[in-house]
């Protein structure tokens, strides 16, 4: 028979037993997934999932929202807001369709204006619309040529096709060139999403999104990196004389230079990401800088 002391010691190790193996559970299953979970996957499997992901995202809503100002002395030089909503359907890449409905808040000494507009790209067409423009921008712009009340409300059809006859480019090359555009957006697109040019900084706890669970890192950029790999593309789609690639690369040499200068000054720039953890789609990105403009 039992003794009281071998009974308690039983029941504890019973009650152990069923808390750990109650934890294990919850621990693999990830029901309960702090960041030390030993079954949670590394930031190292996510974020490059993430963002292979959305390069292979067809159509998507996006929401964009970016406020800047410029103080002195902590007062308000100049100051404005940008929010936009966008429905994007890049299944073609040689015909981008979207929708776009944007709002510009503008202040600065003597001036302040807003204005809301819409955009709307079908078939490679371009379409703006500007509506409610206010404030007491008119004057500023009737002095560049710009009659606000001719284009107010009124829809601005823009194809590039037209533009670039204007050019004098004939309509073979015109094609061409729209080609060599897409292909170049796609190029662009696949630079901005490779996990090479973003570094782990910190791992967050999750935080719910649209009442879904999600990772949240901390990421730093590698703005120079990115930039220069972006500038050697968009220069691979240049066609250089055998002439001219001494110029050629004194100026790409200039670029670098006064990019490298300036990325210097900024410094380090770092993103927020949250990425549903279910799907591993990325589903909000936030970044705050502050800039000294004496440096």
């Amino acid at each position: 028979m039992l003794s009281t002391t071998q009974k308690i010691i039983l029941a504890f190790a019973a009650i152990f037993l069923a808390a750990f193996t109650t934890g294990s559970a919850l621990l693999a299953t990830r029901a309960w997934d702090p960041l030390w979970n030993p079954y949670r996957p590394s930031p190292e499997r996510v974020i490059p999932a993430a963002l292979h992901n959305i390069q292979n995202v067809q159509t998507y809503h996006i929401k964009q929202n970016l406020f800047a100002e410029i103080k002195d002395s902590e007062k308000t030089i100049v100051s404005f807001t940008l929010s936009a909503q966008s429905d994007i359907d890049q299944s073609d890449q040689n015909n981008l369709q979207s929708q776009t409905t944007a709002s510009l808040d503008f202040l600065m000494p003597a001036t302040a204006f807003q204005l809301k507009a819409e955009t709307k790209t079908l078939e490679n067409v371009s379409y703006i619309k500007l509506e409610n423009i206010a404030g007491n921008i008119k004057p500023y712009l009737l002095l560049a040529g710009i009659d606000i009340d001719q284009i107010n409300n009124r829809w601005l059809r823009i194809d590039p096709v037209e533009l670039l006859a204007l050019s004098g480019l004939e309509q073979e090359m015109t094609v061409q060139e729209l080609q060599k555009q897409s292909a170049l957006r796609k190029e662009m697109q696949g630079l901005f999403l490779s996990s090479q040019f973003y570094q782990l900084q910190q791992e967050l706890p999750d935080e719910e999104f649209n009442g879904q669970k999600a990772y949240h890192y901390v990421m730093e950029i590698k703005l120079g990196e990115m930039l220069e790999e972006i500038f050697a593309k968009v220069f691979e789609q240049e066609e250089v004389n055998k002439g001219d690639v001494f110029a050629a690369e004194i100026a790409k040499g200039a670029i670098k230079g006064m990019m490298g200068t300036t990325l210097q000054k900024i410094g380090p720039i770092a993103s927020h990401l949250w990425i549903d953890k279910k799907t591993l789609y990325l589903n909000k990105a936030a970044i705050q800088k502050t800039i000294d403009l004496n440096q």
